[in-house]
C-alpha cells in the first residue's frame, strides 16, 4: 500500500477556493484572464503574423480576408486559453493574499 496522499486537481482546488472566498476569487480569476486576453491582443496587433499563428492551431484564414481584427481576436483568444493553467495557479497563489489584504477572512474548513 502507498503512503502517498493524492493531490486535489487544480481545478477541485480552483473551486474550493471560489466557495471559501467568494466574489474575490472570481474577481481575480476573470481580471486575469481579461488582462491576458488584451495583453495577447496588444502584442499581436503591434505587428505578429497572425493567419500563420492561427493555422498552427488548425484555423484556416486567408490573409487579407475576414479582417485582421477579427483573426488577431480570435488568436488572442487561444493564447489566453492556452496560459489557462499558469492562470489558475495564480489565482491560487494571490486570492488569500489580497483577501487578507482587504480584510476578509478565510472561512473555517468544515469536517466531515
Amino acid at each position: 500500500m502507498s503512503d502517498q496522499v493524492e493531490q486535489p486537481s487544480l481545478s477541485s482546488r480552483l473551486k474550493t477556493l471560489f466557495v471559501q472566498y467568494g466574489k474575490i476569487a472570481v474577481s481575480i480569476h476573470v481580471l486575469g484572464s481579461i488582462l491576458t486576453f488584451l495583453i495577447f491582443f496588444a502584442l499581436l496587433s503591434s505587428g505578429i503574423d497572425v493567419a500563420s499563428l492561427l493555422a498552427n492551431f488548425g484555423f484556416q484564414v486567408e490573409k487579407g480576408s475576414t479582417g485582421s481584427l477579427t483573426a488577431t481576436a480570435i488568436a488572442a483568444f487561444v493564447l489566453q486559453k492556452v496560459t489557462s493553467p499558469p492562470r489558475m495557479l495564480l489565482t491560487l497563489a494571490i486570492t488569500p493574499m489580497i483577501a487578507q489584504y482587504l480584510g476578509v477572512k478565510k472561512p473555517e474548513q468544515k469536517t466531515q
